[in-house]
């Protein structure tokens, strides 16, 4: 729902079947991303050293780490150095923008090669864009950031394209040696249109979305933890719905997250690894349908994963970034968006607020008198990964100071939930001293959770287990029943839809289905082949089904394999050991059963782009691939 439906809400405005507006809103919507059609170009000129078919490149390039410069990772064109390339645009909407930056990746930075490169775009014949660009190990690091164009009137990296019909990229040699991996990034054709601003109300309420990023669901009051640690979800929970037996799409950010802002199973929307990890513009996210219906958007993330280098702005018009911010300025931005919407008039708006605390383990110092034992900060978290590590390998640890530290960590992870427990509080007491709460829907799930050797690991993404991927999910607000524990499974990726629902942009809500399958995947996943003696990384898909069973799978992958391993939850409802010699007629049904949902989800993927090495070494850093 687009541009039509912005019509068409317009008219029904006018015509009194519709609220009146309180104003207008722009937004912003990517109608193609040329990016990945490198077919469409004509090579005009080929790269030195390269064959014409040779020329147009998809990769992924970052000139370098830095996160206070613009040098975020953008699926490019890599041209190489004395290209020509042309294409046509087609028919583009009216207003139509190009979004484009020209640069190099950080190898062109590493080597022994310098010189200089120009970067060339051309609309209809008529240059619009050029730079100039040195590449070498002495280029300072100001100057590495992406190139983009600066044109009077239009938004900062856009070309007008006013109906142009061609498109010609040039890259060549001012003077130098090498060939430096040369680029054009994103490409993309920009619109922005006017919607209706329309009021909050309660059919029509103001959403507030958090993700409490690896929260774990026996942590919470209400889901049966005895510690106090959220007593901010408890009342909400009481005031509203909560489902028992919430489920991730993923043990990781990535996938889940991008299941939670588009209603799709991962094998769906695609956002699966660093191999593919940018969340494709043709989908239609939750915050697009809200801007379509009327709302005011903004999302404030925490997590470095989450954010617009990686497509996950889309349909927010306000995308506020930082890296492991504690709860209490993540929420404190947040609500000083929602009170200057407050004070701008009574439009309705959706807030998107993706906390990290737990993923951190690093509580605000207010909060680490909940720590058991000297509060050891990142040290302590290394020193137990390293002890798991040799211990997994066989080697002889100190097996107290193991179990001491992992209490430690344990107690350390414990106050960061009730840290950002204490932030969504502060969302609360915004909206409510706003006098809001009667038109304001709030929602509260996790991404995924944490393991701590509940089955032999730690950290997250590398397994299918219920510490890893239960969520606690609650809703509350105008039309959501009160005091209502739902205890039938659901799969938390159904916010989307009940988010749509309870706004009034969607018929209902899906009702809870006992019987029916959950899905999860991780490209992460850690097994071990039996009578190997070390675990190596794998693809692991797992479905749970009415009959009590968890069924993990990991595909056969070149020379390695297919694994299975099939627990009966009945008897053993933690899943510590698998069915030693299960029916291998019901293995392979369940394996046919995953491998359905799998081609069911390839049908409908739109194409995507890998992070290339710059988010391969970012997620290094954070531990994804320990």
């Amino acid at each position: 729902m687009h541009r039509l439906a912005a019509l068409l809400l317009l008219g029904a405005v006018a015509c009194g079947g519709a609220p009146e507006p309180v104003g207008t809103l722009t937004v912003e919507r990517v109608q193609r991303s040329l990016v990945l059609a490198p077919e469409a170009a004509r090579v005009l000129r080929s790269a030195a050293g390269r064959a014409a078919e040779d020329t147009v490149r998809v990769d992924t390039l970052a000139p370098s780490k830095r996160r206070d410069l613009d040098t975020s990772p953008l699926p490019c064109w890599e041209l190489g150095v004395g290209s020509e390339v042309e294409l046509d645009l087609g028919a583009l909407p009216p207003g139509a923008s190009l979004r484009l930056a020209a640069g190099f990746g950080s190898e062109a930075y590493a080597g022994e090669a310098r010189g200089r490169v120009r970067f060339r775009a051309a609309l209809d014949g008529r240059e619009c864009f050029l730079a100039e660009k040195a590449y070498g190990p002495g280029v300072p690091a100001d100057d590495r950031a992406w190139s983009r164009p600066r044109v009077e009137g239009a938004a900062l990296g856009e070309l007008p394209l006013a109906g142009a019909r061609t498109l010609r990229l040039v890259t060549e040699a001012a003077d130098g040696s090498g060939q430096p991996p040369a680029a054009f990034g994103l490409l993309e054709v920009v619109t922005r249109e006017e919607r209706a601003h329309l009021p909050a109300a309660p059919d029509a309420p103001n959403v507030v979305l958090v993700v409490i990023d690896t929260l774990r669901a026996d942590r919470v009051g209400h889901l049966g933890h005895p510690g106090g640690l959220t007593p901010r979800l408890d009342a909400l929970a009481a005031r509203g719905t909560s489902f028992r037996s919430a489920w991730t799409a993923s043990p990781w950010t990535w996938p889940s997250t991008a299941s939670l802002l588009t209603g799709l199973g991962p094998q769906e929307h695609g956002v699966l690894s660093y191999e593919s990890c940018y969340l494709a513009q043709s989908l239609v996210t939750l915050g697009e349908h809200l801007q379509d219906g009327g709302w005011a958007t903004a999302a404030f993330s925490s997590n470095p994963l989450v954010q617009p280098d990686k497509q996950f702005d889309q349909g927010f018009g306000t995308f506020r970034s930082y890296a492991w911010a504690h709860g209490a300025e993540v929420a404190g931005d947040a609500a000083a968006w929602i009170e200057a919407q407050a004070a701008a008039g009574a439009g309705r708006w959706f807030a998107y607020v993706h906390l990290t605390d737990p993923h951190e383990y690093v509580p605000s110092p207010e909060f680490r008198d909940r720590v058991q034992g000297e509060y050891l900060g990142p040290a302590g978290r290394d020193e137990l990964y390293g002890l798991v590590a040799k211990r997994l390998q066989g080697l002889a640890v100190d097996e107290a100071r193991l179990a001491a530290l992992l209490a430690n960590q344990e107690s350390a992870y414990d106050a960061t939930v009730a840290e950002a427990d204490a932030a969504v509080g502060l969302l609360l007491d915004a909206v409510s001293g706003l006098g809001l709460t009667d038109r304001t829907l709030f929602v509260v799930t996790s991404d995924h959770g944490e393991e701590f050797l509940d089955h032999g690991l730690l950290y997250h993404g590398s397994q299918l287990h219920e510490e890893l991927v239960r969520a606690p999910l609650i809703l509350a607000g105008p039309s959501i029943p009160a005091g209502v524990a739902v205890a039938e499974p659901v799969e938390n990726r159904t916010t989307f839809d009940r988010i749509l629902a309870a706004t009034g942009l969607a018929e209902e809500a899906p009702a809870p289905a006992p019987g029916a399958p959950r899905f999860f995947t991780t490209s992460l996943g850690v097994v071990r082949m039996p009578g190997a003696p070390t675990s190596v990384n794998r693809e692991v898909h797992g479905v749970r089904t009415g009959r009590s069973e968890l069924f993990l799978w990991a595909p056969e992958r070149g020379d390695e394999p297919a694994w299975t391993a099939l627990y009966d939850l009945a008897a053993d409802p933690q899943a510590a050991e698998p069915v030693p010699q299960p029916d291998p007629e019901r293995v392979a049904a369940l394996q046919d059963l995953l491998a359905r949902w799998i081609q069911a989800g390839l049908e409908v993927r739109p194409e995507g782009v890998g992070g290339g090495a710059a988010t391969r070494s970012a997620l290094d850093a954070m531990g994804y691939t320990r």
